[in-house]
């Protein structure tokens, strides 16, 4: 007979290479290195084993049928067998890595490093945490909630659900938030911020923010100077504008 075998339905030994682009040039912004997929996904197909046949040697004497083993289920987290024993599925959205022979999903996708050249851009269903710095000219493009721990320089980055710079953002003009939920963060310069629920900040300097709820500027400073802010119900902060006469624009209640 023949063993029963599983058949892998993304790529098992995905390799991060850049794109290259139809002009024969290469974008290192995107490594595609992360597979993302979806809850009840069929990741694995389960072959059955084939039954073997009864034979004779050549001296007539008959021998017994050694039938196909069935396979291994390469089952590890987050992922659940189909009721006929025929499938592995996702169990949740995320990414799906393949380790130690078993299929893994993970509802997090956690960069220990900078996002940078060596990670490329990132685009994950689910929460992305970030242990390092977001470096101009890079995206994150996540499902879930983005955590920084360092600082966003100027990048882009959308969450549906919240977005937390530990660090704060020094936009240079060119960075960009957009959250589903709220924006909190230690500075914002710089940058364009828009969310869905609330913002806060200690500092908000030179930015275009806007929020369907409230922008709440807080800590020792608890400035806003510069730029435009709106908010969908309230603005509160300690200092609004400043004593240099900078522009400083204000919308409550649009």
């Amino acid at each position: 007979g023949v063993n029963g075998k599983i058949e892998f339905c993304f790529d098992t030994e995905r390799q991060t290479k850049p794109t290259i682009l139809e002009d024969g040039s290469v974008d290192f912004r995107n490594l595609n290195i992360i597979q993302n997929v979806k809850q009840g996904e069929i990741l694995c197909n389960v072959l059955p084993p084939v039954p073997g046949k009864a034979g004779t040697n050549v001296l007539g004497i008959k021998l017994p049928v050694i039938n196909g083993k069935p396979a291994v289920l390469p089952k590890g987290k987050n992922v659940v067998v189909s009721e006929n024993q025929a499938n592995i599925l996702a169990g949740l959205d995320g990414q799906v890595s393949y380790l130690d022979g078993k299929v893994n999903v993970f509802s997090s996708y956690e960069v220990h490093a900078n996002v940078d050249n060596s990670t490329g851009n990132i685009s994950f269903v689910g929460n992305v945490i970030v242990r390092g710095n977001v470096l101009s000219g890079f995206s994150i493009d996540a499902g879930g909630s983005v955590e920084v721990w360092g600082v966003v320089e100027g990048a882009y980055i959308k969450a549906g659900g919240d977005i937390i710079l530990k660090r704060g953002m020094q936009g240079l003009g060119k960075g960009i938030l957009i959250s589903g939920g709220d924006v909190v963060a230690r500075c914002i310069e710089n940058s364009k911020v828009a969310a869905i629920r609330d913002i806060k900040a200690e500092a908000i300097m030179h930015s275009e923010v806007k929020c369907g709820n409230k922008v709440e500027l807080i800590g020792k400073k608890g400035l806003l100077v510069g730029g435009v802010c709106k908010a969908g119900k309230e603005i509160c902060a300690k200092v609004i504008g400043s004593t240099m006469a900078t522009l400083t624009e204000i919308e409550v209640g649009v």
